[in-house]
Formats: C-alpha cells, sequence, structure tokens
C-alpha cells in the first residue's frame, strides 16, 4: 500500500513533480481518500513539501538556519534504493517526530540536521465582524455569548441548493459591510456585473436592494471592488492579489463551482488554494458560495465542493424548508419562499446550531421569522 514515505521518495528521485506524475507513477488516484493529493496535503500540513505553481516539490531545509544542529541515527538499506528510502525516512523522523521502523538488517549512519528555532507567537484574540445580518448572532464567544458578528479573517462556506438564497445572502452581507466603509472584494463568476447591452445586470439589481435596505450606495461605491472575469485562469490570483493589497475586510467568491468551468480539477484546486491562504495571510474574512446538490449528486464539482470545505474554517448551509405529511413532502402555498438557515461547523468558535427560519420577500432581501415558544 502506497504511503507517504512513497511521496518523499518519489520526489527526492525525480524533483519537482506534478499531482499528474505523481500519481501516474505511484498508481494511485489523483484525488479522493489514500490519493496522491491526499497525501501531498498532508505533507504540506506538516511542513514538508510545497506547492510551486503545478508542482510539488520538498522543502529545502538548508535555508535560513542557525548553527546549532542535533545528530540523527539513521538506518541505511544497502544499495541506491536503500539510500534513497533512508533519505525519505530521515526527513519523515526529523519533521514530523515519527520513528519509522527497519524492516531489514541495516547499517547506522549519522546524519546531521539543521533545527529552526521555535518563534514565540503572539496571542490573538477573537473577535466578530458585524455584517448587520441574522448571521452575527449565531456565533458564539469564550462566554457562550453572541459574538456579535461572524468570526473575523475566518473562512466560511455558504452551502445549499439552487434557489436557496446564498447569493442574496452574501451579496447583503456586501453591501452592509461595505456602506459602513469597510473594503470587500466580489469575485462574480456565473453573472454579469455591468454590460453594455440593455441587461438587468446585477449591478442594477444590487443598487436597487441598497436601497430596500436603505444603505448609502455612494459609500458602497467607493469599498466595494468587483472582479467579473470571463475566463477561468492564472490571471485571476493575479487580479485578486493587486486589489487585496489596497486593504479589503471581506471578500466573497460565487460562486465556487463556477472555478471548474473548463474541467481543470488542480486549476480550480490550486485558485482556491492561493485565494485561502491569501486571505489568512491578510486578515481577509472569506465567504465562498457552493451550490450542492441536495440528492448528494456525485458529480466533479459536488466532490471538488467536498474536499475543499476541509479548507474552510466553518459552513452555513441554506436550504428550502421541507414541510412533510405522512411522511411525503408537500408544497403549501406562502410557504414556497421560507428558507432554513444552519451554521453546521465552525472550527474558530462556538455557535448556535439550532437552524433559523427566514423568509425571502419579493425584493430579495431576507426576513428572519421569530418563532415564538407554544405554551400548552
Amino acid at each position: 500500500m502506497v504511503s507517504e514515505d512513497d511521496v518523499i521518495k518519489f520526489l527526492v528521485e525525480h524533483g519537482e513533480s506534478t499531482l499528474e506524475e505523481i500519481s501516474s507513477a505511484l498508481k494511485i488516484p489523483k484525488y479522493g481518500p489514500n490519493s496522491a493529493y491526499a497525501f501531498l496535503y498532508s505533507l504540506k500540513l506538516k511542513n514538508i513539501v510545497e506547492r510551486r505553481g503545478s508542482k510539488w516539490a520538498l522543502i529545502k531545509r538548508e535555508e535560513n538556519i542557525p548553527e546549532e544542529t542535533k545528530t540523527v541515527t539513521a538506518e541505511v538499506k544497502p544499495g541506491v534504493e536503500g539510500a534513497i528510502e533512508t533519505l525519505a525516512k530521515a526527513i519523515r523522523e526529523v519533521t514530523v517526530g515519527e520513528r519509522v521502523p527497519a524492516e531489514e538488517t541495516v547499517t547506522p549512519i549519522t546524519v546531521e540536521v539543521k533545527e529552526k528555532p521555535l518563534k514565540t507567537e503572539e496571542i490573538k484574540t477573537l473577535r466578530g465582524l458585524k455584517t448587520g445580518t441574522f448571521l452575527d448572532t449565531l456565533f458564539l464567544g469564550f462566554n457562550g455569548k453572541p459574538l456579535d458578528g461572524i468570526p473575523a479573517s475566518g473562512q466560511f462556506m455558504i452551502v445549499g441548493p439552487l434557489g436557496a438564497g446564498k447569493s442574496l445572502l452574501a451579496s447583503e452581507i456586501s453591501l452592509r459591510l461595505a456602506s459602513l466603509g469597510h473594503g470587500v472584494l466580489y469575485i462574480l463568476l456565473d453573472d454579469s456585473w455591468k454590460s453594455e447591452a440593455q441587461t438587468f445586470g446585477l449591478q442594477s439589481r444590487v443598487k436597487i436592494r441598497a436601497g430596500f435596505l436603505n444603505l448609502d450606495w455612494n459609500c458602497i461605491t467607493v469599498n466595494l471592488h468587483v472582479l467579473n472575469p470571463r475566463d477561468i485562469n492564472e490571471e485571476i490570483i493575479g487580479e485578486f492579489r493587486e486589489i487585496i493589497s489596497g486593504g479589503i475586510d471581506l471578500m466573497v467568491l460565487d460562486p465556487v463551482n463556477r472555478l471548474l468551468k473548463s474541467g481543470d480539477y488542480e486549476l480550480a484546486d490550486r485558485l482556491m488554494t492561493e485565494i485561502i491562504d491569501a486571505n489568512r495571510f491578510f486578515g481577509i474574512t472569506g465567504i465562498f458560495v457552493a451550490h450542492t446538490n441536495m440528492q448528494g449528486d456525485s458529480s466533479a464539482q459536488n466532490q471538488f465542493i467536498r474536499q475543499i470545505r476541509y479548507l474552510m474554517d466553518g459552513v452555513i448551509s441554506m436550504s428550502p424548508m421541507q414541510t412533510m405529511v405522512s411522511g411525503m413532502e408537500v408544497n403549501i402555498r406562502g410557504l414556497s419562499q421560507l428558507r432554513v438557515v444552519q451554521v453546521t461547523s465552525c472550527r474558530l468558535c462556538g455557535f448556535d446550531n439550532n437552524g433559523v427560519l427566514v423568509n425571502i420577500m419579493h425584493n430579495g432581501l431576507i426576513q428572519p421569522i421569530i418563532v415564538e415558544n407554544i405554551k400548552r
């Protein structure tokens, strides 16, 4: 069975390699459990490998290191292949702290491994980014009280079927924050922001919604930056970095599914990883809208969504309210616009996992419905 050691051994022998090359050489799938990507991502978290464009490579340990070293005893099998395998194991033992047992009679040698001194990280505090929506009451501080916002600098995915209102919620958050002076980047992938044609574009629709919300459109236009690329390619990252360098507090990407437009799974994964890493580095709160199929469709898009959910700090689900009568789902007039919104996970803080019932009004506004306790 292929293991992380085999991936390290391959990179020692061949140097920088693409996901396709690693997958093909080791005869394992590119994605999924026990796949090339799963092994590489695990090694990346352990600071053993890094991504360089479309290729993966071992991280060099000899850069920027102090003179202090420690002695590590490694075990070497005879022959060139044995030496390579031993080097791979030595890297894991030093970096991860694991001891790999020897399988054959071995000859001990001494390997000098230089260590970097540990840095004392400044303790950061949990704070909320106030969105002005009902989401502000769903996240809890360490005292158990509402955080009065979503966890700042966190990366969150809003998931649900098409038509659930995810984009309406994401755009309302964007409008409210931009109207308060926060820098907002809206990456729009499946709609046109504005067009020279006589089309009722998203910019016009959003401006009308801002009016219904009683928000200052002039202030919004100053702080809202829209990235509306025609094609999905590496140029998106360049434009993204240029915009966030000017100071951004919130980034919305809608929808994540569109990154797979070209069918290039690796490109989509690379774009998502780059954006999330940059958000975390600059302290930008990220909201990623993702369409999912409630019947568990096994399409490439849904597999991609399931994969990147592990990169998120939290997940918010939004779905139509279902009414069951005698075990059968029925449609009731007046309830078709009701949605249930629920925080299903958050690793940054506590959260209220009770669903919130909301109504999608005719003007596109989202109105929470307060359900009073019924006493018998």
